[in-house]
């Protein structure tokens, strides 16, 4: 199955430095790449990249602790576009116990810049783009065969705006027939010296890449908006759910409600009935000690008194009493 890295034409030379996958947070760092690629760029980096990255930004580390520092710092760099890498450079400092503390990364763009002064003398003999050209397929990295290096690299087009676009996307626009016919354009028009007419060219140029481009934009943000619409049916599915949960324990609660009700209504009721026996009983012995009460009589005031201490009880505590009964557990 071919990766993400091998589409790109990204090449990892481990061969020699087999050591660098042994390094206790070499994973850890492959996650801190990922973690801020997803913060800065809002969508998740490729595993296969985000080792890629991780063994070179530590191998770079590795070899600098081997080298000595020259007065424009470190000889050996981790040259990309990527502008997130150099967010992992706190996790590597606090991982690593490296004693060099520059970052492994150098931008792309700014590597231009700080090379650039040193090919004016190959420059008079070659154009620029050739010799950018030639350095960065022969010096520095290898490009996807894909790809046509020569058409993208005389397109001025500053691509960190369009980091959303797919390689194959980016190789789609490589072939298209505007562009082939500008860079055409654009070498005749060079070599005659021609300004006014370069101008005009880049102008219809940048229209007609910009169509390119919104087309693709307008495709990707409709599959988007239909990833949207499929989430917002499973939300609606999600809260009808919920909505008849909720319903569901809403009558639970109100039968529940209900029974605590009439249970507190029979315990009032048991309540008032035991006091009721208690006193008529009480009230009946006395009377009836001073009458001279029979037998049954006296028995009649004894049962009185004890179920209305029953009932008087019961309405106090009946869980208490129902267990001491043998009615159910005692609480």
């Amino acid at each position: 199955m071919q990766t993400f890295t091998d589409k790109l034409g990204i090449k990892t030379y481990d061969e020699e430095h087999e050591n660098i996958k042994n390094l206790d947070g070499y994973s850890d760092t492959i996650k801190a790449i990922q973690r801020c690629f997803q913060i800065h760029r809002r969508r998740e980096k490729p595993d296969d990249i985000a080792e890629h990255d991780a063994f070179h930004l530590l191998l770079i580390k590795t070899l600098r602790e081997n080298e000595t520092s020259t007065s424009f710092g470190p000889n050996t760099w981790f040259l990309t576009l990527d502008l997130t890498l150099p967010c992992v450079d706190r996790f590597i400092g606090r991982k690593f116990a490296f004693s060099d503390p520059a970052s492994p990364c150098m931008i792309g763009y700014l590597w231009d810049e700080l090379i650039s002064p040193f090919l004016v003398g190959i420059v008079e003999e070659k154009e620029l783009v050739d010799v950018f050209r030639h350095f960065i397929i022969s010096d520095f990295t290898p490009i996807s065969e894909d790809i046509n290096t020569e058409v993208l690299l005389k397109l001025k087009i500053d691509w960190t705006e369009y980091d959303w676009l797919e390689f194959e996307e980016i190789q789609s626009l490589l072939q298209q027939e505007f562009v082939l016919d500008y860079v055409k354009q654009l070498e005749e028009l060079t070599h005659a010296e021609n300004y006014d007419a370069i101008e005009k060219l880049e102008t219809e140029f940048n229209i007609a890449l910009n169509s390119f481009i919104g087309r693709i934009s307008s495709r990707k943000i409709d599959n988007i908006k239909q990833q949207l619409d499929e989430k917002e049916k499973e939300t609606q599915t999600l809260t009808k759910k919920v909505e008849g949960l909720e319903k569901s324990r809403e009558k639970l609660r109100g039968s529940l409600t209900s029974e605590e009700t009439l249970a507190i209504r029979m315990r009032y009721g048991a309540g008032i009935a035991g006091f009721i026996l208690l006193a008529v009983g009480i009230l009946e012995i006395i009377r009836g000690w001073i009458e001279t009460a029979t037998w049954h009589l006296a028995a009649s005031y004894v049962a009185c008194l004890v179920i209305g201490a029953l009932l008087l009880l019961m309405s106090i505590r009946p869980q208490q009493v129902s267990g001491t009964l043998g009615f159910g557990k005692k609480g």
